[in-house]
């Protein structure tokens, strides 16, 4: 699985996301499939929550299945995965862990979605995908 990363210029950050996707991809047979990973702040996710899922609250992550042909023709893109970044420095400060963990941890989540889980199939294989 191919994944392009948005809302962030840290090379660390991209380079582990689609690291982190290569793996998901690999492990469920995602071949010539690709998602993008955007990041972006509570107001940005609050609307698509309220507009997709009629929840007027922030989240931390959403993932959209789109199922679409790439304008190449090479892949087809599987979705869109919306982290927030505002929720992900409040639940690292909860859980006390980094911030970048976190945001790692979402797009995981995210991209897990993506490949069909839900989350009880998620909590036994999410420690196969840490960065």
């Amino acid at each position: 699985m191919e994944v392009d990363v948005f809302g962030t210029r840290s090379l660390r950050l991209i380079r582990d996301i689609k690291r982190i996707g290569a793996a998901v991809g690999t492990r469920f047979r995602l071949h010539r499939m690709k998602v993008n990973v955007i990041f972006v702040d509570n107001r940005y996710i609050q609307k698509l929550n309220r507009r997709f899922l009629k929840r007027n609250r922030p989240t931390d992550v959403l993932a959209f299945p789109l199922h679409q042909p790439c304008p190449d023709g090479r892949l087809t893109l599987l979705g869109e995965v919306y982290v927030s970044r505002d929720q992900a420095r409040i639940q690292a400060r909860q859980n006390g862990i980094r911030y970048a963990t976190e945001l790692r941890n979402l797009a995981l989540h995210g991209l897990m979605h993506l490949a069909g889980l839900d989350h009880r199939q998620m909590k036994v294989l999410k420690t196969q995908f840490r960065p």
